[in-house]
């Protein structure tokens, strides 16, 4: 702050673990609960999850739907980028990262996320929770 009337004292850093809204869940899951109880479940050869970028949200899709919103596309690529990471790490497999929907298939994918979810299309267009 350049605002000569206003002084920074002091100064502290907080560790609260990010929280995202999960469709399904009845409250916010941080990310290692995303991984446990969205990621991880019902993994199966028969039926692989695919994982992608829409907007804000990043929509895992295999034997059920889930869509978590983010604040903004930022935040979004770093959750995206944290799952990635995960899977990749702990070599799990049946999990397909797909990235950003292309233009083309938004349309699809809006009108699959609506009808499975019931989600509004006007949050679905949205590319910022704030």
């Amino acid at each position: 702050m350049e605002d000569p009337d206003y002084v920074v004292l002091g100064r502290n850093e907080y560790n609260i673990e990010e929280q995202f809204s999960v469709t399904g869940a009845n409250r916010k899951l941080n990310l290692q609960e995303i991984i446990k109880y969205v990621l991880l479940t019902r993994l199966s050869t028969e039926n692989p999850k695919q994982v992608l970028m829409l907007n804000n949200k990043i929509v895992i899709d295999g034997a059920n739907l889930n869509m978590i919103t983010c604040k903004n596309i930022d935040e979004t690529i770093r959750l995206y980028n944290k799952l990635r990471l995960y899977v990749i790490d702990n070599k799990v497999q049946n999990i397909l990262f797909f990235g950003q929907i292309h233009k083309i298939d938004r349309k699809l994918w809006y009108k699959k996320i609506h009808d499975i979810t019931g989600v509004g299309y006007n949050r679905l267009y949205r590319s910022s929770s704030r």
